[in-house]
């Protein structure tokens, strides 16, 4: 990722050597715009990176991991790590639980769902 400070001036050439483009490339998607947004030059297929901030013996604490790693530490998918995590940017020990099972706040919604079904009258 570039080292590149927000509301500070650069010149084309610096924005090509933070994000080890060619000039011309960056000459191209700066074409009639006035500020430059990272997204111009970052490729659409680099993988999202999440921050794991809990204890795993496979994870290193601080350290930033894809959606596809972290699943494989739980034994589940891509998609379904993606969707548990549900768009935050870290993970917690109770994200990378096992495959079927649920946390201790699914377990409260999931019995207070059921109560309020259960009181209601069959007609």
């Amino acid at each position: 990722m570039p080292s590149l400070e927000s509301g500070q001036e650069y010149s084309r050439t610096e924005l090509a050597k933070a994000f080890n483009l060619s000039f011309s490339f960056i000459c191209e998607r700066l074409k009639g715009k006035k500020i430059a947004l990272d997204c111009y030059f970052l490729s659409k297929n680099t993988p999202k990176l999440i921050k794991w901030t809990g204890e795993h013996p496979e994870l290193i604490t601080g350290k930033c991991y894809t959606f596809e790693r972290l699943g494989q530490v739980c034994d589940i998918k891509t998609n379904a790590m993606t969707k548990r995590l549900n768009g935050r940017s870290e993970c917690k020990e109770s994200d990378l639980r096992v495959k079927g099972t649920l946390d201790g706040n699914d377990i409260a919604l999931g019995s207070s769902v059921r109560a309020q079904w259960l009181r209601r009258a069959i007609v």
